[in-house]
């Protein structure tokens, strides 16, 4: 991974795409879940929400 961005908006990022493969697999397995099913994906998208505001803010913190 690249080290633009900080290693805890990198560490959030790849949490966030662990737990939205899990949900993954258990849409294609069949299970009923839907946008705030717990614990997931209802703990996938703050992760997310959250990797996105720190790759933007570091974005515009280097911006020249």
């Amino acid at each position: 991974m690249p080290r633009a961005v900080p290693l805890g908006v990198r560490i959030t990022g790849v949490t966030a795409a662990l737990l939205f493969v899990v949900v993954a697999v258990q849409i294609f397995v069949g299970s009923g879940l839907n946008a705030l099913s717990r614990p997931l994906p209802f703990l996938a998208y703050p992760l997310l929400v959250t990797a996105l505001l720190g790759w933007t803010w570091e974005r515009f913190r280097n911006a020249d």
